[in-house]
């Protein structure tokens, strides 16, 4: 609207429209509010959230990614990634920021990243294109990782040890199987004898079959396997059996 005025500065009359704008408020409250919800889901997760413009400029951090680097809020907002965390460029974590700009696709990456003061973190990233730019949620994944190479570890000595016991059981067994066999091959005349000493043979074999599976199983694990493949007559097979 707007006022006509006197030459001495008094009004002579207000022309004006008056437009009902409440749709449109309604649209901005709606929008405001959505982006308030959102806000309060990025603020207070868990994940580390960040935004980046096309240019990497970091637009927007969540609470937790500023723990996560130990960097304020304020220090981050505005900053490049690649000025920021300059070894980020080249790495595998870089080189996927840049990619998923590019083709637009999400893309998931477990990464091992050392902080400047020495702090080491695994974590893992899953990147996606927002507008222009790429938004990454970050997972701090350290314990898991040093669990499962723990367990590993755990497994290594294992097999280590099944096979140190396998070749230690091998010797006392070697003059059992040989007694055993001595014992059978001269009990023939002696009935006796001949029973126990077919058990004690019959035995000793099976023992050192279970041995050489269990050597089979060390040697597996190792990978000190080699199968050499053959045509073979599964009736033999079934005969064995």
């Amino acid at each position: 609207g707007g006022t006509d005025y006197a030459a001495d500065g008094s009004p002579i009359h207000f022309d004006g429209i008056t437009v009902d704008v409440t749709a449109q408020k309604l649209v901005e409250m709606r929008v405001a509010e959505s982006e308030a919800r959102h806000r309060g889901v990025i603020t207070n997760m868990d994940e580390a959230f960040a935004l980046f413009d096309s240019d990497f400029n970091i637009i927007e951090v969540n609470d937790a990614t500023c723990k996560f680097v130990g960097i304020p809020r304020a220090q981050l907002l505005g900053a490049n990634q690649w000025k920021q965390f300059p070894d980020t460029y080249e790495s595998d974590i870089g080189r996927m920021y840049r990619q998923v700009q590019m083709d637009g696709k999400p893309k998931f990456l477990e990464h091992h990243y050392v902080f400047p003061d020495g702090r080491a973190f695994w974590f893992e990233a899953r990147a996606f294109k927002v507008g222009d730019g790429v938004a990454v949620l970050f997972r701090d994944i350290t314990k898991r990782i040093k669990l499962i190479e723990a367990l590993k570890e755990s497994d290594k000595r294992k097999d280590e040890f099944l096979a140190m016991l396998a070749h230690e059981l091998r010797n006392p067994l070697a003059p059992i199987v040989t007694a055993g066999e001595i014992l059978w091959r001269t009990s023939h005349t002696n009935d006796s004898v001949a029973r126990p000493a077919s058990i004690i043979r019959r035995q000793a074999r099976h023992m050192t079959r279970l041995i050489d599976d269990l050597l089979d199983v060390s040697r597996v694990t190792q990978g000190h396997i080699h199968l050499q493949k053959e045509v073979i007559n599964i009736t033999d097979v079934l005969a064995q059996a």
